[in-house]
């Protein structure tokens, strides 16, 4: 069974947007394919409450860094309150929606995700032997550039919220 250790145990931003909530995720998928993630929509809900819509989406994006590790960054995107606005700029008019916003992210590194070091206790061992040993100093490295990943991703995301502030 493959070991995942929590880099970044939780990034939130919490604020009321207007938003294009397409060209929201477009963004975000971009941002996340650009730095080589895979990424897929792994949840989805959505519901009404008093008239106003909500919905929330589990986007789980994973790149591998070598044949032994995985980096997984876990984004929980969830509008509260939806209301559909039109809003005009530079003399044209674009259909946007009125939210409560609030995001989580979360990044993983998954180590042996192939499961090469599972099946008997000798190999385990060898595996925790291997991890101390062989590559301590570089999982050091990876956990330091996937937390790094994480804080540009998530630096992003505020600023693109604040572009969209009228």
């Amino acid at each position: 069974m493959s070991e995942i250790d929590i880099i970044v145990p939780e990034l939130k931003i919490v604020q009321d947007a207007i938003i294009d909530i397409p060209e929201f995720f477009k963004m975000m998928k971009t941002w996340l394919k650009n730095h080589r993630f895979y990424n897929l929509e792994s949840e989805y809900e959505e519901g009404t409450k008093e008239q106003l819509k909500t919905s929330k989406t589990k986007l789980d994006s994973s790149k591998r860094v070598d044949d032994y590790t995985e980096y997984k960054i876990i984004t929980i995107v969830k509008f509260h309150d939806q209301k559909p606005i039109m809003v005009e700029t530079k003399g044209r008019k674009h259909k946007k929606t009125q939210c409560r916003l609030d995001i989580k992210i979360v990044s993983k590194i998954k180590s042996d995700y192939e499961g090469g070091w599972e099946g008997s206790p000798l190999k385990k061992f060898l595996r925790g032997v291997y991890d101390v040993f062989v590559t301590g100093g570089k999982k050091a490295r990876l956990e330091s550039e996937l937390k790094n990943l994480t804080e540009e991703f998530y630096n992003e995301l505020k600023a693109y919220l604040k572009l969209q502030q009228i």
